[in-house]
């Protein structure tokens, strides 16, 4: 369910299995959403880790780019991956981009 006055992304960034980054330009302070569903993970104690996992790697990239939002979908898989492997995957993002 989507929250009112919010549209799904469309601008796709990286797609990996375990995960996807959107882009969007946005007029508001917040610079980073993150969507763990409840069908990959059924443990709250599992979806604030990967929410955490998912800010330490955001953490630099947010605080540089501002009016741009980053919208990530978490997937089943995406703690077994590690954090070491994940930040490799997502500081791609920002290599390639610029």
């Amino acid at each position: 369910m989507w929250l009112l006055g919010y549209s799904k992304p469309k601008n796709l960034v990286l797609r990996s299995k375990t995960f996807k980054v959107y882009k969007e330009l946005s007029s508001s302070s917040e610079g980073l959403r993150i969507v763990v569903p409840k069908k990959s993970y059924k443990l709250a104690v599992d979806r604030n880790r990967a929410k955490r996992m998912v800010r330490e790697v955001f953490r630099p990239i947010v605080g540089i780019e501002k009016g741009v939002m980053y919208v990530v979908f978490v997937y089943h898989g995406f703690l077994d991956l590690g954090l070491v492997a994940i930040k490799k995957e997502i500081t791609g993002i920002t290599e390639n981009e610029d």
